[in-house]
């Protein structure tokens, strides 16, 4: 036998002929003819999954969250650029504090547009490296039935919103300091 050592024999005991030829290789083996046998009721789980959608969706915003905090990097690249961003399209209004007529009143309106849309667009191709490594990782999840889609997209819903949160306020502060001040 391989690996069972170097010394020989030993003994001298064929411990597996000795089993084979027991009365309890026997009972085992009429055991499982009798669970063969018989017939079995279909197994039938409650739900698709093993646990809750709301322990589902726990356990991933959890797991989620310390991938959001455990990247700082991430995180302050995303409030730097909309403090650069706010101070850029907030200059173009520093010469003029108050807006005189409709005509510069919608020129502000416009750039408040123009810069959601920039940091809407810049927020989803800086989290697309998080989420792509994510999405592997749910797709084994998923296909081993441990969670559904819906609680990775709230988890990811849940742990952007603070992020969004105090870049928008990082925004708004510094862009009304450069274009809303007197």
């Amino acid at each position: 036998t391989i690996g069972a050592g170097s010394a020989g024999d030993g003994d001298g005991f064929d411990y597996a002929k000795a089993y084979s030829h027991s009365p309890l290789a026997g009972d085992c083996i009429k055991k499982i003819d009798e669970i063969n046998f018989e017939p079995s009721d279909e197994i039938i789980f409650p739900s698709r999954f093993a646990t809750s959608s709301w322990t589902q969706s726990r356990e991933v915003y959890k797991r989620l969250n310390k991938i959001y905090w455990r990247s700082p990097g991430y995180n302050r690249v995303r409030l730097l650029v909309s403090g650069i961003v706010a101070l850029v399209f907030g200059s173009v209004f520093a010469s003029q504090r108050v807006p005189v007529t409709e005509g510069d009143m919608n020129s502000r309106i416009t750039s408040i547009y123009i810069t959601a849309l920039f940091l809407g667009v810049n927020a989803m191709n800086t989290v697309l490296p998080v989420f792509e490594m994510e999405r592997n990782m749910f797709y084994r999840h998923s296909a081993a039935m441990m969670y559904d889609y819906n609680a990775i997209n709230l988890s990811f819903l849940l742990c952007e919103v603070p992020f969004i949160v105090l870049a928008s306020f990082v925004f708004t502060i510094l862009w009304c300091v450069f274009s809303c001040t007197t």
